[in-house]
């Protein structure tokens, strides 16, 4: 038994749903490419100081 106007509502939920999840995807892949550089140069930069020793002063004023 089929509802009235059933196959006008999911000819237009299918679409929605690709539409959200083709959003969803591209938002994951900016997000992954804005931070994956900067993952990167955080790395090379914490291997290039492992073995040094900081020393930090602070001055209050």
């Amino acid at each position: 038994m089929k509802l009235p106007g059933h196959d006008a509502m999911a000819r237009l939920v299918t679409p929605l749903r690709v539409l959200f999840l083709i959003i969803l995807v591209g938002t994951t892949l900016e997000v992954l490419t804005e931070r994956t550089p900067d993952e990167w140069r955080l790395n090379r930069w914490s291997q290039w100081f492992a073995g040094c020793t900081t020393l930090a002063q602070r001055c209050i004023a």
